[in-house]
């Protein structure tokens, strides 16, 4: 059985501990750092995922079920949850207070929205573009085009391939034919423009 550990997001400075929910099977992509919503205290609230856990035996109590993830990604990467958690224990809050304050508004869902991903193409899986492959787009040019940009690199965004003058019929003509997969990924804003951000360096004041 997969549970997670899932903080609730209210402003209750009692709740300083994570509830276990089970994860649906239609759900079992959820991992670390997605927002959820879950069943507490007789009604619905938003949670942040911040453990996961297959168990082999079930729980002495039952689980109650994830209701369903918000959005299509994690909302906190990785270094967000270190700083949150580093944060938490300096100051001697809970820690969904501090990672309340990485997410828009203060009062949790306001509304659905989806988070800003971006597309990209990548081989599918078991496609290796050789010579002798792409011989069989001689007459494909765009296509064959596209191909020869995918041996050079293994992962074309959107934006290389309008500049390298890739339509989008190519594109689909290829995913069609299951040579080509489309994927998407969670952008990140970076406000300050540092390329990284190494967690081990933080140091809090109070």
């Amino acid at each position: 059985m997969l549970t997670a550990q899932i903080y609730a997001n209210l402003p209750v400075k009692t709740l300083t501990k994570a509830y276990t929910y089970r994860i649906p099977d239609e759900f079992s992509f959820i991992d670390v750092g997605w927002r959820v919503l879950v069943p507490f205290g007789g009604r619905k609230v938003e949670g942040f995922v911040l453990a996961i856990e297959d168990i082999a035996s079930p729980p002495p109590l039952e689980l109650k079920d994830i209701v369903k993830p918000v959005g299509q990604a994690a909302w906190f990467p990785p270094v967000v949850i270190t700083a949150a958690r580093r944060l938490a224990d300096f100051y001697l809050c809970p820690l969904a207070e501090i990672l309340r304050l990485f997410i828009p508004g203060k009062g949790g869902i306001k509304k659905e929205s989806a988070a800003k991903t971006e597309e990209y193409i990548v081989l599918a899986p078991g496609i290796t573009v050789d010579d002798k492959f792409l011989a069989g787009f001689s007459r494909k040019k765009a296509q064959r085009r596209l191909l020869e940009l995918l041996r050079q690199t293994p992962r074309l965004e959107k934006r290389t391939l309008r500049e390298a003058g890739i339509s989008s019929a190519a594109v689909n003509a290829l995913a069609a034919a299951n040579v080509i997969c489309r994927r998407q990924e969670r952008r990140f804003r970076n406000s300050y423009g540092t390329p990284s951000v190494d967690t081990a360096a933080f140091c809090f004041t109070a």
